[in-house]
């Protein structure tokens, strides 16, 4: 797998399902809520690499993203669960940890997964909901405490994907399988010279650049 080149863009897929373009410089961060996290650690990382979010900073993880979508699966299956929420009562007081000490096991070097599996055991209520809640209450606390990110190399479809659910205006409201049907059609192959005319920022250029693959001649107007 390629490695991420200084300088060159990526596209970062955060756990919360935001994707987001960023250019690989020194000193480079992406916003996240209010979090300003650094991206210096991706540079040399392979394509597609995943990353842990801790205070800001980013740690180089072997895990895949299916496989930390089932951390809270795995969690909420380890103390058992209830047949019905019925008796359940919910008073905001249930959770024993506060924001306080979940701040003092962060500091102290505590996991994402650690912080979840600590929440979990600490609610009053936790072991008696059903299997479907504790995994939605898990996910929802993982969303503040067990964030992620990977970074790949961005392609037209992934840009395409992007803007569809962020700011489908800025390509005008294309979608996936229309900018599939207009590369085919286009025939775009390598030595081939197109004349392309883009209103949507320059995707449909990139997207028949890529389909020449240095080999050819593109005239673009916009």
């Amino acid at each position: 797998m390629a490695a991420i080149q200084e300088g060159s863009w990526v596209l970062l897929t955060l756990s919360s399902g935001e994707k987001q373009l960023a250019r690989l410089r020194r000193g480079a961060v992406a916003r996240s809520g209010r979090a300003r996290i650094k991206l210096d650690p991706i540079i040399g990382a392979p394509s597609g690499g995943l990353f842990l979010v801790h205070d800001n900073e980013l740690i180089y993880d072997e895990r895949t993203s299916e496989e930390m979508d089932e951390v809270v699966a795995r969690i909420a299956g380890e103390g058992g669960s209830g047949s019905s929420n019925a008796q359940l009562v919910d008073d905001g007081l249930a959770q024993s940890l506060d924001a306080a000490q979940i701040k003092r096991l962060k500091t102290n070097g505590a996991s994402g997964e650690e912080v979840l599996r600590a929440l979990a055991t600490s609610s009053k209520t936790f072991a008696g909901k059903t299997a479907f809640s504790q995994e939605k209450y898990l996910k929802k606390k993982a969303k503040k405490h067990m964030q992620w990110l990977t970074a790949s190399a961005p392609t037209a479809l992934s840009i395409v994907d992007m803007h569809t659910a962020k700011s489908p205006e800025k390509v005008l409201g294309l979608r996936r399988d229309t900018l599939s049907i207009l590369l085919s059609l286009s025939n775009a192959q390598p030595h081939a010279r197109v004349l392309v005319l883009d209103g949507m920022q320059g995707l449909l250029i990139g997207a028949i650049a890529q389909r020449l693959g240095g080999d050819g001649a593109l005239l673009a107007a916009n």
